[in-house]
């Protein structure tokens, strides 16, 4: 399976997961779980970010390393 297809099955299964459990039967929003969820994945995307920035960081300066060490 290709990673497309399954990053497609993947969004299908996230988008189900937050509509049982954000939006009810009479299709009224739940609020306060989706704030919870926001917040959460405000943290986890922070928190990925963060990791972009050190690892970029570790490239760049990878020359300037070697240069001292060889």
């Amino acid at each position: 399976m290709s990673l497309r297809k399954d990053t497609a099955r993947t969004d299908d299964a996230i988008t189900q997961a937050v509509i049982l459990l954000c939006i009810s039967q009479t299709g009224d929003i739940n609020t306060e779980t989706l704030d919870v969820l926001i917040a959460a994945l405000d943290q986890r995307i922070g928190y990925l970010m963060g990791e972009i920035t050190y690892i970029n960081g570790y490239q760049q300066m990878k020359p300037h390393w070697r240069k001292m060490f060889h």
